[in-house]
């Protein structure tokens, strides 16, 4: 496996990288990030105060590969995310603990709040695709869910034993030859199917026997790698959109460099390596869009540093936390 990996990695390198330097040398310098937040539901249910939080790691690694983060409120209405889509350069769905629906007393499947602004903001990334602007999505853990729960119109999650799990993945034919991989380092394949470095934080997955009953799950994502769980039940470790730009998937790239409670994470320099790869990949992404706000105090008004408080959480971790009431109650 890993000397095939390496094999097909090199081919599919030496075939891409003009291309990929001519893509750095044209992409924009001042790329944003939108942020979806999460809800108070779990983490902060005890603290009403806080209205919805994003957790520090997530900001800190992508701002380390170049990009400027702006909160996107789960709260907001369509035409306040159709200003915000307006200005950002691509889009990131955290990882973290929300309920991500309930049921009716006739057993269909109640959306929260986040998760339809969630649906609403992969659909107008859909449809900025198909009108040609590239606008790239990715989500991480939670994120991954998500994506996957809004593009089947079906709960796809399955229980899994990855809570505090570092584990390695298992690359698909497809992975050298897809968007996500297809200029990577091989080593950085070789790093993450070999060793045991991918931190996994999560008690739900997407089964490959869900992927393969819902067709709307594939006909639209690719299976790029597997993981195991302490079960060694196999569930989708990292995915992306067929047609667009739009990636997912469920290990945590930001405790690598940014948790140190967890005693599970690696902190070795190769899973550091591997980490970086994920952000730095999609700094390049975003920058092919265009976008920008109107002037450097309108990002400013925007920016998640004027727009939320410093709060200590859990196991001493910072959050940039919403407090403020406004029309959205956020």
């Amino acid at each position: 496996m890993p000397i095939l990996i390496l094999c097909l990695l090199a081919v599919s390198q030496a075939l891409h990288f003009a291309d990929y330097n001519d893509e750095v040398f044209k992409s924009a310098s001042k790329p944003v990030i939108g942020m979806l937040t999460l809800p108070n539901d779990i983490d902060f249910a005890d603290q009403p105060n806080v209205k919805a939080f994003i957790r520090t790691p997530y900001v800190h690694y992508f701002e380390s590969a170049g990009m400027r983060v702006v909160p996107i409120l789960h709260t907001l209405d369509e035409e306040e995310l159709d200003e915000i889509l307006g200005k950002i350069n691509g889009i990131v769905f955290t990882g973290g603990s929300t309920k991500l629906n309930s049921w009716g007393e006739d057993g269909e499947i109640i959306y929260s709040q986040y998760v339809k602004t969630a649906d609403y903001l992969l659909k107008s990334t859909i449809r900025k695709n198909d009108n040609g602007e590239y606008f790239p999505l990715m989500g991480i853990c939670l994120g991954m869910e998500v994506l996957t729960m809004v593009t089947s119109k079906s709960c796809t999650l399955t229980y899994t034993d990855a809570w505090n799990h570092t584990i390695n993945a298992l690359f698909t034919e497809k992975a050298p030859y897809s968007k996500l991989f297809k200029n990577v380092n091989p080593m950085i394949l070789y790093y993450l199917n070999k060793y045991n470095i991918t931190a996994q934080n999560h008690h739900w997955g997407i089964s490959i026997e869900t992927y393969k009953k819902k067709e709307k799950l594939n006909t639209f994502w690719d299976i790029l790698g597997l993981s195991y769980d302490r079960g060694m039940v196999p569930y989708l470790s990292f995915i992306e959109a067929k047609n667009y730009p739009i990636y997912a998937y469920m290990f945590h790239p930001e405790k690598t460099p940014y948790k140190w409670e967890e005693a599970e994470v690696d902190h070795s320099i190769i899973a550091i390596e591997a980490s970086q790869y994920f952000s730095y990949f999609f700094s390049l992404e975003i920058r092919k869009n265009n976008n920008s706000f109107e002037d450097y105090e309108d990002y400013i008004e925007h920016s998640i540093y004027t727009l939320t408080d410093p709060f200590l959480g859990p196991e001493d971790e910072q959050n940039f936390i919403f407090k403020r009431v406004d029309d959205h109650e956020c």
